[in-house]
């Protein structure tokens, strides 16, 4: 199992991006792989933040009886 993680490991830049695995250094590799992550993160919160949004808006209107529809319209105009 080590040694197939070793061989997808060292196959990477040369699948994902194209480059040869010997003129990209472990660095660099561990610094795309890095921002690849840090990107992610920051979209998975990003998409957090809109589902829980439609859930508030969802209970207000069904709970509540209140559409904040009317109130947020105006903002975007």
């Amino acid at each position: 199992m080590l040694h197939a993680l070793c061989q997808l490991a060292d196959a990477a830049p040369h699948t994902i991006f194209g480059i040869d695995p010997s003129t990209l250094g472990g660095g660099g590799l561990a610094a795309v792989f890095g921002a690849a992550l840090v990107f992610f993160r920051v979209v998975r919160k990003v998409i957090g933040a809109l589902f829980m949004l439609c859930v508030v808006y969802l209970v207000v209107k069904t709970a509540f009886g209140v559409d904040l529809a009317q109130y947020i319209t105006p903002l975007f105009k």
